[in-house]
């Protein structure tokens, strides 16, 4: 990556913070107490100011494509650019407790969700995003099943997504993953709230 791409990044950083100040002053939200939708609001507004022209996250270098003299972009994008705005997405997500996402990701970034979706395949050149979106969703949702009075809401999605209820069953994102300690998460839940039968039960991971 050129130096001046690097600049461009730690000032699209930067923005990106004065923005989310900006917006949560003006509308007095705290993202420390905010819900995921206010989350995601506000990273479409701030997706708007910085990113709502996507040529900021192309590659701007001329290619050749076979058979042809016609010198194009292709209008790709410059991936290690995206890399690095999907590390400070990611990093920020944390630092305020959010879930990842790839829709919030598109929301700040401006790219398409169904494109970021489509980097799924091994072969594309963004695959390396998209696992990282999808693995961190993941890491996400357990840190909130641990942090969480009650987790009946991140395991009801876990179980959506990633079929924790279902061990060893296949999913688009891995081949196979184990689920969490579940039972132990349950038990720790009733006894706190005097054994109230607020959550289902769980079965037995692999």
């Amino acid at each position: 990556m050129k130096a001046e791409e690097v600049k461009d990044i730690i000032v699209h950083e930067n923005d990106i913070d004065s923005c989310i100040f900006e917006i949560c002053q003006s509308e007095n939200i705290d993202l420390y107490k905010a819900k995921q939708g206010q989350w995601r609001y506000v990273l479409n507004r701030v997706g708007e100011r910085l990113f709502k022209n996507t040529d900021i996250l192309k590659d701007k270098s001329i290619v050749y494509n076979q058979g042809s003299n016609i010198p194009s972009t292709n209008n790709r994008y410059d991936y290690e650019k995206v890399n690095k705005l999907c590390n400070y997405y990611i990093m920020i997500s944390d630092k305020y407790n959010k879930l990842v996402s790839i829709i919030a990701f598109s929301y700040l970034s401006g790219i398409d969700d169904t494109t970021i979706d489509k980097w799924k395949e091994p072969g594309s050149s963004g695959f390396g995003i998209w696992k990282k979106l999808s693995e961190r969703r993941q890491d996400s949702l357990k840190d909130r099943l641990f942090d969480s009075n009650n987790p009946v809401g991140a395991m009801s999605i876990g179980n959506t997504e990633y079929y924790w209820n279902m061990p060893g069953v296949s999913n688009r994102q891995e081949q196979q993953k184990a689920a969490p300690a579940i039972p132990e998460l349950e038990r720790k839940y009733l006894e706190g709230h005097g054994k109230k039968p607020a959550l289902p039960e769980f079965p037995e991971p692999d």
